[in-house]
Parts: C-alpha cells; structure tokens; sequence
C-alpha cells in the first residue's frame, strides 16, 4: 500500500487520482484543513451564522440630520452623514438669520455590495412601498 496523500492534495484533479489507481497504487484523499475541501470532493460552503455584535469601544451615537452623501468608488461605497449648524460667530454677534454650515459629522466606509444590505434593513424599518423624499443631484 502505496500513500501519496501529498501529491493528490497538491495537484487537486481528479485525473490524477483515477491516474494513480489505474497503476496500482491505494490512493487516500485527505486535507488537513477540512475547510479547503480536497480533490474528489471539493468543500461545500457551510452557512455562517452572524457573529454576536460587541461594542468594546463604546462608539457613540452620532446626530445627522443635515444633507448625506453616497459615493461609489469601484467596491468601495462612502456614506458621508452631516448635521446643519449655525455659524457661532454670527450667533455671537447677534447676527439675523447666521449663517449654517453642513458639518460633516460621520463617514462610512463599506463594501459596495454592502449598500445592498443597507438597503433591505432601511425598507424593513419604513417600509418598501412608504413614499421616498429622496432628491437626485
């Protein structure tokens, strides 16, 4: 009995296998990473559950009610949040109406099949038939 078990795994084609039977030899498939799969059965993915969500930071919440932005960029997506204020020297000053400012509050940074999710959580919380005030630049 003849064990190439290394040979197989490297080369993971069946040809080689049948190859390796046909001159005689006991071929034993084995992978010592069974998540990789090996050359007669390739792995079939296992469904993930989600990892439990922990905030060791503490990050905090974070007011926008200003305008936001979505930019695209090959994978990557940036959602740009901001909240309107109003100029603090004109407030000092006692300036009618001072002057606001879009302050940019947070960004976001994600993979761009991510705004898929985004987009299913948005409409179970408001609905996928609410009417969209969106407005289009």
């Amino acid at each position: 009995m003849y064990n190439i078990v290394g040979a197989v795994n490297n080369l993971r084609h069946g040809l080689a296998v049948r190859s390796f039977r046909a001159m005689g030899y006991f071929v034993r498939v084995t992978n010592p990473d069974p998540e990789a799969g090996n050359a007669i059965m390739p792995h079939q993915p296992k469904h993930q559950p989600h990892p439990s969500v922990i905030d060791p930071d503490n990050i905090p919440e974070t007011f926008a009610t200003g305008p936001l932005n979505i930019e695209v960029t090959g994978p990557i997506a940036i959602l740009t949040f901001t909240h309107a204020r109003n100029d603090i020297c004109d407030l000092m000053a006692g300036k009618q109406p001072p002057a606001m400012s879009a302050v940019v509050r947070a960004r976001i940074v994600m993979p761009t099949e991510a705004l898929g999710a985004l987009r299913d959580v948005i409409n179970q919380i408001i609905g996928a038939s609410a009417p969209s005030s969106i407005t289009t630049h």
